[in-house]
């Protein structure tokens, strides 16, 4: 019952407080099923079993992160959280491509939904009656700093274009860039260079 809810994204602190369990204890459950999921599943590869070894990765992934199915490929960007992930989702980047290939200010938008609002002055401990509220930040994982949308969305994107890239050189192709020739029999204007799939 409890890793039924963490993998429908209920969050650990409520589902601590539901079946009152301390919720050190509970993320060490969770790391610990996340643990033999992947030695299961490495037992299936070894006996040729596919399909299931396939079917347990998926689950050893949203046990690990506490997400559903379809957010299985965006929590591949080590550095956004479940939440940041549903909401890239819901923003329409359901995947890694469409992050890699977006515009910056959706994505930043997208970071931002995902964090908690702040009302407080910082330092002040009382509410911002005065003034304007503060800007948002966003807190991207592995990073100690917030970070303004903007910037935490060039981060997110840049992982997510080198998980792409690292995917396909793992397929045997890369990426290159190709510059058309200049138009107009030797015209000194630049032309836009593109990137195409290349087969080692």
């Amino acid at each position: 019952m409890i890793f039924n809810e963490l993998v429908h994204e209920a969050s650990l602190a409520s589902v601590a407080g539901k079946y009152q369990v301390n919720k050190g204890m509970l993320q060490a459950m969770q790391q610990g099923a996340a643990t033999y999921s992947g030695i299961i599943m490495r037992f299936c590869k070894e006996l040729g079993w596919d399909y299931m070894s396939t079917l347990v990765e998926q689950f050893q992934s949203r046990l690990m992160f506490g997400v559903q199915r379809d957010l299985i490929e965006l929590i591949r960007i080590q550095s956004i959280t479940a939440v940041q992930a549903r909401k890239l989702f819901q923003a329409g980047f359901t995947d890694l491509k469409s992050v890699a290939e977006a515009e910056v200010a959706p994505i930043g938008e997208a970071l931002k939904d995902a964090t908690p609002f702040n009302s407080k002055i910082p330092g002040t401990g009382g509410d911002n009656i005065l003034g304007p509220p503060p800007q948002k930040k966003v807190l991207l994982k592995g990073i100690l700093e917030p970070m303004v949308d903007i910037e935490a969305a060039r981060v997110v994107m840049a992982e997510a274009q080198m998980i792409l890239a690292t995917d396909l050189e793992a397929n045997g192709y890369r990426l290159v860039e190709i510059t058309p020739p200049a138009a107009n029999g030797g015209s000194r204007k630049r032309s836009r260079s593109k990137t195409k799939l290349a087969k080692y």
